[in-house]
Parts: structure tokens; C-alpha cells; sequence
């Protein structure tokens, strides 16, 4: 596995201590704020744009909002999204669609932003956000998940798609 080293950081299996916790939210938060404060002043403007572009954006941040809020609430405890107490498999409400509703959602929501304020800059920022988070979930989460719930999250892994899409499983 890649994941050298990363027990010690996630906490072998256990909850997240709160200075981990805090420094994602950290990270988070500075990520969107480069993105809006791009967006805002426009950045490197990107060549095209319009109302029709400024509507997409929106779009993708309501979208997203709504997407990243479900996969919170499904969660039920503010103390589990953050990593703060040890979760359960999830794999009701948006996670029979998602196993990251909450990633897809950020996602949406930077790309949103990005578009609304017609900013190049911003759109690469969120582009290279999406994919180091992509990176993170391929090579550090799912491999965590696997540890900690074994053959109950294979099993959801091969019928749920990563990020959106039609699950593969009959019911």
C-alpha cells in the first residue's frame, strides 16, 4: 500500500485528533477563500463569459451546497464529519449514489465560484483542488476504509460509483 505513515496521521483507525480536524477545515477554508477572492476580482479573466456561464456557476455551487449538505446530514453528527468520533459505514441516502458526496459537492461548489467570477485563475485553482483531493481519496482514504471496515467497504466499493453516478446493485 501507499500509505506509509498514514495510520500515525489518521489515527490507525481511530477518530482524528481535534488539531487534524481543525487543520482540514483550515486548508478548506483557505482553498475557497484563493478561489472567491479570485473570482471576485477577476483573476485572469477567462476569454468567454456571459450570463450564460454566470448562471452555470450558480448552478454548480446550488447543486453542490445541496450534494455535500446531504452527505453531512446523513452522517447525523457534526463530531463524525469532522473525524472527530469513529464513524460507521455509511451507505444509505446520498451514499448509495456516492461514496463522496461531500467531495463532489466542494468540488461543484469551487468549480461554481470559478465560473461565476469568470476567473481563470480560480477555475485552475479549483481544477488542481479537485485534483489533489482526488488523489488523497484514491491513495490515502479508500485504502483507510478498506483497513477499517474490510469486506463491508469492497463490497460497497464495487457497487457504489466514487463520486455520482447509478448504482450497481438491485435495490
Amino acid at each position: 500500500m501507499c500509505c506509509i505513515g498514514l495510520d500515525a496521521f489518521i489515527g490507525g483507525g481511530k477518530p482524528l485528533s481535534p488539531g487534524v480536524s481543525l487543520g482540514w477545515l483550515i486548508v478548506d477554508f483557505l482553498d475557497f477563500l484563493i478561489i472567491l477572492i479570485s473570482s471576485i476580482y477577476g483573476v485572469w479573466s477567462l476569454p468567454v463569459g456571459g450570463v450564460a456561464l454566470r448562471i452555470i456557476g450558480l448552478v454548480f455551487v446550488l447543486l453542490g451546497f445541496s450534494i455535500m449538505l446531504a452527505g453531512m446530514l446523513e452522517f447525523r453528527s457534526v463530531r463524525m464529519v469532522l473525524g472527530l468520533e469513529q464513524s460507521k459505514l455509511i451507505t444509505t441516502g446520498i451514499y448509495k449514489w456516492s461514496r463522496n458526496p461531500q467531495f463532489l459537492g466542494w468540488f461543484l461548489m469551487n468549480i461554481g465560484v470559478a465560473l461565476i467570477g469568470l476567473s481563470g485563475y480560480a477555475l485552475l485553482m479549483a481544477l488542481l483542488i479537485i485534483a489533489s483531493c482526488h488523489y488523497y481519496i484514491v491513495r490515502l482514504e479508500e485504502p483507510y476504509l478498506e483497513r477499517v471496515f474490510g469486506d463491508r467497504y469492497l463490497e460497497y466499493e464495487l457497487i457504489t460509483p466514487r463520486y455520482m453516478g447509478i448504482c450497481r446493485r438491485g435495490d
